[in-house]
């Protein structure tokens, strides 16, 4: 390990076990430290709604067969089926629970986390490296360290990569570090489509190390190149997407990789500034207070740029395709801006290694700031008699297969059995301008296909046959209450829901609801009275009585 600023004292000192013995105490009190804080974050986070993707992940991971489920991972998603068996296994043992369905992704994101700590102890010290992982740990990407998806499976198979492949190429016996960087390289590409772009920069990296060596490396190639064998895979998952038409506010472009830096950033932003601040005002300049030199070669450099620079490379890529970008497709970067950032901040304010813990300090207020924010304001399930009490004689028709799946899963049984999904394939194109629900996760198909959903799926033209008057559960911005209107249906505003989304913001299925200026505007829209607001967990956010024109 490379001599850091943050450890010059303790290098003079000639007895190298001693000096061991502090840093290895050191280490192992900063890790003991930042379990507890991860496992006191996860009390509070983990008790968050159960929605959409969640729930997907949750009845692929509980079908009747391992044969079953890969059918339904070729038909109904997009991702290698990894996630999928880590939580039926997980479920096996603690039950079909939320805490059964996200602790594969609690323990992938607390791991991918000590092995950004160790590649940074290595290195800058363990100091930075406590600092880079709160930075993360206090930024909107700690989400995912609760989210059933397989994000945080993805950040943990690089860091390991990362950590293996570092190791490898700087000790002489590597046995277990090469083994270390197949394993980790074939988990990672077996877990999702996009995270071969992080292999990419590995190869990049490996490349520039080539050049600087002259020297090729056989078995660290061979343990990066075979393991490709397992992105076969993609090719079916692939062929899921053609002719999907997704929502045209979310199609890949500059602006969308301009952004997902912009989140990054904001995430952290004053809780920076108020670093920078601390350590250009508070701390006494020194002629003879030496600057940080990180041990970084040439190829971790070329590795670091290739990652940052991923979601450009793959806003690039879905443009060529019409696709859509998410910021969570490309999380690694996330984490690889927040550990560049750590490294620059020690290295241009010249911390020491008290400095560097009180930065760490200051990312600890900011995430619990963060995570008493989501507890306070986190989505609760509906109180039973909310939808139970709305005009019980009459079927609840929602538009947004999102929402529909979440209740059919979360409602009484009272309300599911009022519920109703109903499609207008055109419709949705003429409005929303998607056919997903339709051409793909087609909730119809799916319930055939064996899937748990309850409630009732129709179109549109047989449902409103037969119903005159209903409620119905969406946005007035949505393609039902459009064609509704367009069809001459009158409108009561029952109920509207002021609540936090229990994703991202960056990944809504939708733009925020209009202002009630623009509701009160419309002609056919009055309001109930009394006019209810609440906080609801699900997507739409409106609830109207809805009256069909005389025949």
């Amino acid at each position: 390990m490379g001599s850091t600023v943050l450890e010059t004292q303790e290098s003079r000192t000639p007895a190298r076990s001693s000096l061991r013995l502090r840093s290895d105490w050191e280490f192992w009190s900063v890790l003991a430290g930042l379990t507890g804080i991860y496992v006191a974050a996860l009390f509070f986070e983990g008790q968050r709604f159960v929605w959409f993707d969640e729930l997907c992940t949750f009845d692929i991971a509980r079908a009747g067969s391992l044969r079953q489920l890969w059918q339904w991972v070729l038909k109904y998603d997009n991702n290698p089926p990894t996630v999928y068996l880590l939580s039926r296994w997980s479920m096996e043992i603690f039950g079909p629970t939320a805490f059964g369905l996200r602790l594969p992704s609690m323990l992938a994101f607390y791991l991918g986390s000590v092995a950004m700590l160790l590649y940074l102890r290595r290195k800058v010290g363990t100091a930075v490296g406590a600092f880079a992982v709160l930075m993360l740990w206090s930024s909107a990407t700690f989400y995912y360290a609760t989210e059933a998806r397989v994000y945080a499976l993805v950040f943990m198979s690089f860091s390991f990569l990362l950590l293996s492949w570092d190791t490898a190429t700087r000790q002489e016996h590597r046995t277990l570090a090469l083994w270390g960087v197949a394993f980790f390289n074939a988990l990672l590409l077996v877990s999702h489509v996009f995270a071969s772009l992080c292999l990419m920069a590995v190869l990049v990296a490996e490349a520039v190390r080539y050049l600087r060596r002259r020297q090729p490396d056989y078995p660290l190639y061979a343990a990066l190149v075979l393991p490709m064998g397992a992105m076969l895979v993609y090719i079916p998952l692939i062929r899921v997407y053609h002719g999907l038409i997704l929502w045209p506010q979310f199609h890949a472009s500059f602006l969308m990789a301009g952004r997902f830096y912009y989140h990054a950033m904001d995430s952290v932003a004053r809780a920076l500034f108020v670093v920078a601040l601390a350590a250009v005002v508070l701390l006494p300049s020194s002629k003879n207070r030496r600057t940080l030199t990180p041990s970084f070669a040439a190829e971790d450099w070329a590795l670091f740029i290739c990652v940052l620079l991923n979601p450009l490379f793959l806003n690039l890529l879905l443009m060529h395709r019409q696709g859509d970008f998410f910021d969570r497709y490309t999380l690694v970067s996330d984490v690889m801006i927040y550990g560049v950032l750590a490294v620059l901040f020690a290295v241009r304010l010249r911390f020491r290694k008290i400095t560097a813990y009180a930065a760490a300090l200051v990312m600890l207020f900011l995430m619990v700031h963060m995570v008493q924010r989501n507890w306070v304001k986190r989505p609760r399930q509906l109180d039973p008699s909310t939808f139970r009490s709305l005009r019980p004689e009459l079927p609840i028709v929602i538009s947004n297969g999102a929402t529909f799946v979440e209740m059919s899963q979360h409602e009484s049984p009272a309300v599911v059995q009022r519920l109703y999904y109903i499609k207008d394939r055109s419709a949705a194109l003429k409005y929303d301008h998607t056919n997903y629900y339709y051409d793909f996760e087609a909730l119809d198909d799916m319930k055939s296909a064996g899937f748990p959903f309850a409630g009732h799926v129709e179109p549109y033209s047989e449902f409103v046959a037969h119903h005159r008057q209903f409620i119905i559960y969406a946005d007035p911005f949505e393609w039902l209450p459009l064609k509704l209107r367009e069809d001459g249906a009158q409108f009561t505003l029952l109920m509207a829901f002021l609540n936090e989304i229990p994703y991202p913001p960056d990944s809504l299925l939708h733009p925020p609801p209009p202002p009630p200026e623009m509701l009160m505007g419309s002609p056919r829209i009055s309001y109930a009275t009394p006019y209810v607001e609440q906080a609801s967990p699900y997507i739409a956010r409106h609830v109207f009585l809805v009256t069909m024109p005389p025949r």
